[in-house]
């Protein structure tokens, strides 16, 4: 029984660490979003939503890379997709004309990202790869 008590409360530690782990990278992402858009007390509340769920997906999928990197690829495409759409819906007018500019700076930055994988020479789905861990990494 004494075993027992032991184990859980191990397993209970352990969960909570990993779980402050991931909420550190969130957090900082959420602070971005609150600098950058100006968000209120209740989009914050709703950021922090699309960031966890974005986070918890993207854990889930990272176990196909090596299995079945095709669909890898699609679950990560439609994973930023439906992240960005969420994003969208969460912010005002004013906030929203923020957020285009700054996907416009995104796909120059892609654009240039994109002509320096060709000059290396890289075949069609090492670039695929380069994006999404580059879409990632944004």
């Amino acid at each position: 029984m004494k075993n027992i008590f032991l184990l859980f409360f191990a397993i209970l530690f352990s969960a909570n660490l990993s779980a402050q782990n991931l909420v550190e990278k969130d957090i900082a992402k959420v602070q971005k979003a609150q600098a950058t858009y100006s968000l209120d007390e209740e989009q914050t509340i709703q950021y922090k939503k699309i960031v966890a769920r974005y986070t918890k997906n993207l854990a889930e999928i990272q176990a196909l890379e090596a299995g079945n990197p095709d669909l890898y690829q699609q679950k990560m495409m439609s994973l930023i997709q439906g992240n960005e759409t969420s994003i969208k819906r969460l912010l005002n007018a004013a906030q929203l004309k923020v957020y285009q500019a700054e996907k416009l700076e995104k796909r120059k930055a892609r654009a240039a990202y994109v002509t320096q994988l060709k000059d290396q020479g890289k075949t069609k789905e090492e670039m695929k790869k380069a994006l999404i861990e580059w879409q990632i990494a944004q």
